[in-house]
Protein backbone atom coordinates (compact mmCIF):
# COMPACT_ATOMS: atom_id res chain seq x y z
CA UNK A 1 0.00 0.00 0.00
CA UNK A 2 2.57 2.28 0.66
CA UNK A 3 4.98 2.47 -2.23
CA UNK A 4 1.93 3.14 -4.75
CA UNK A 5 0.15 5.68 -2.68
CA UNK A 6 3.47 7.48 -2.54
CA UNK A 7 3.95 7.11 -6.19
CA UNK A 8 0.59 8.57 -6.59
CA UNK A 9 1.03 11.37 -4.21
CA UNK A 10 4.22 12.21 -5.75
CA UNK A 11 3.04 12.35 -9.55
CA UNK A 12 -0.63 14.46 -8.11
CA UNK A 13 1.10 16.75 -5.36
CA UNK A 14 1.77 20.06 -6.85
CA UNK A 15 3.82 21.55 -3.72
CA UNK A 16 4.82 19.81 -0.67
CA UNK A 17 6.48 17.16 -2.80
CA UNK A 18 9.16 14.80 -0.82
CA UNK A 19 9.22 11.08 -0.47
CA UNK A 20 9.28 12.02 3.57
CA UNK A 21 6.04 14.20 3.10
CA UNK A 22 4.41 11.35 1.13
CA UNK A 23 5.62 8.66 3.40
CA UNK A 24 4.16 10.72 6.09
CA UNK A 25 0.74 10.68 3.82
CA UNK A 26 0.65 7.13 3.63
CA UNK A 27 0.99 6.57 7.07
CA UNK A 28 -2.20 8.79 7.69
CA UNK A 29 -3.87 6.83 5.14
CA UNK A 30 -3.34 3.59 7.18
CA UNK A 31 -4.43 5.48 10.60
CA UNK A 32 -7.67 6.28 9.28
CA UNK A 33 -8.16 3.05 7.83
CA UNK A 34 -9.71 1.75 11.37
CA UNK A 35 -12.54 4.38 11.65
CA UNK A 36 -13.38 3.29 7.84
CA UNK A 37 -11.88 6.44 6.50
CA UNK A 38 -10.25 6.25 2.99
CA UNK A 39 -7.41 8.88 1.98
CA UNK A 40 -6.56 8.18 -1.44
CA UNK A 41 -2.75 9.77 -2.61
CA UNK A 42 -5.01 12.40 -4.60
CA UNK A 43 -6.62 13.65 -1.78
CA UNK A 44 -3.66 14.13 -0.20
CA UNK A 45 -1.98 16.04 -3.02
CA UNK A 46 -5.06 18.04 -2.71
CA UNK A 47 -4.32 19.18 0.84
CA UNK A 48 -0.89 19.46 -0.26
CA UNK A 49 -1.81 21.45 -2.63
CA UNK A 50 -3.45 24.07 0.10
CA UNK A 51 -0.68 24.29 1.56
CA UNK A 52 -1.17 21.32 4.73
CA UNK A 53 1.16 18.80 5.54
CA UNK A 54 -0.73 15.20 6.98
CA UNK A 55 -0.67 16.44 10.50
CA UNK A 56 -2.03 19.20 9.68
CA UNK A 57 -5.30 17.77 7.35
CA UNK A 58 -5.70 15.13 9.81
CA UNK A 59 -8.04 16.37 12.18
CA UNK A 60 -10.23 17.67 9.72
CA UNK A 61 -9.94 14.62 7.37
CA UNK A 62 -10.94 12.45 10.13
CA UNK A 63 -14.20 15.00 10.48
CA UNK A 64 -15.02 14.57 7.08
CA UNK A 65 -14.22 17.53 5.96
CA UNK A 66 -12.30 17.33 2.09
CA UNK A 67 -9.64 19.29 0.20
CA UNK A 68 -12.51 20.72 -2.33
CA UNK A 69 -14.79 21.63 1.07
CA UNK A 70 -11.81 23.18 2.99
CA UNK A 71 -11.31 25.11 -0.23
CA UNK A 72 -15.26 25.95 -0.32
CA UNK A 73 -14.52 27.29 2.96
CA UNK A 74 -11.97 29.34 3.06
CA UNK A 75 -13.48 31.04 -0.47
CA UNK A 76 -16.29 31.64 1.89
CA UNK A 77 -14.74 33.00 4.53
CA UNK A 78 -12.38 35.25 2.48
CA UNK A 79 -15.38 37.13 1.10
CA UNK A 80 -17.61 37.29 4.40
CA UNK A 81 -14.17 38.85 6.09
CA UNK A 82 -13.43 41.21 2.73
CA UNK A 83 -10.81 39.35 1.10
CA UNK A 84 -7.77 37.44 2.04
CA UNK A 85 -5.55 39.74 3.67
CA UNK A 86 -8.43 40.97 5.90
CA UNK A 87 -9.42 37.48 6.90
CA UNK A 88 -5.61 36.49 8.19
CA UNK A 89 -5.97 40.14 10.09
CA UNK A 90 -8.85 39.16 11.39
CA UNK A 91 -7.65 35.51 12.28
CA UNK A 92 -4.23 36.83 13.94
CA UNK A 93 -6.61 39.87 16.23
CA UNK A 94 -8.05 36.46 17.71
CA UNK A 95 -4.87 34.46 18.21
CA UNK A 96 -3.50 37.48 19.94
CA UNK A 97 -6.63 38.13 21.59
CA UNK A 98 -6.86 34.70 22.62
CA UNK A 99 -3.45 34.06 24.01
CA UNK A 100 -2.55 31.72 21.39
CA UNK A 101 -0.02 34.31 19.93
CA UNK A 102 1.92 36.28 22.51
CA UNK A 103 4.06 38.97 20.71
CA UNK A 104 7.65 39.54 22.67
CA UNK A 105 8.41 42.57 23.70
Amino acid sequence: MLIPFIRAYMAAAPQLRTYAIAGNWARLALALEPANITLTATEAAAWAGLGFLPQEAGQLIFDGITADRYREMETYAEEQAGGRDELAAQRIRQMLDSGEWIIPE
